[in-house]
């Protein structure tokens, strides 16, 4: 099968979240029509930002139509997403949370979060 002409970008951070003050890696893919990656090799540097503005942005080049660039928060943000624009073409990743390391690792929960397997809480003994 041959994918048909790129249609838009998917973005996507590789963990189920990002930690403030660590660089997240995150992935570009360029998609024809029908969700199947394209072999789009960019002429120019895409940009990929933080929607919230609590991440610099930064460069991208596609390459087989793949692009790969870190992300990293100064902040903590609540239902983030990321933001990709390549030649006239967009794409935005699925919300996620950019969370602090908690400072006095106090008591730890095991939950799900959005349907994912992990995720991270922190809770301290006087609230």
């Amino acid at each position: 099968m041959v994918a048909g002409p790129t249609d838009a970008l998917q973005v996507s951070i590789l963990d189920p979240w990002a930690w403030v003050d660590e660089p997240a890696d995150v992935r570009v893919e360029s998609l024809d029509a029908f969700g199947n990656l394209t072999q789009y090799d960019g002429i120019t540097e895409g940009t990929l930002s933080a929607r919230s503005g609590e991440a610099a942005a930064v460069p991208f080049t596609m390459v087989n139509g793949v692009g790969v660039a870190d992300l990293t928060w100064t902040s903590a943000v609540i239902d983030e997403a990321m933001l990709a624009v390549l030649d006239g073409l967009e794409g935005q990743s699925p919300d996620f949370q950019v969370v602090r390391l908690c400072p006095d690792r106090g008591l730890s929960l095991v939950a799900t979060y959005s349907g994912a397997e992990e995720a991270i809480t922190c809770t301290r003994a006087d609230g």
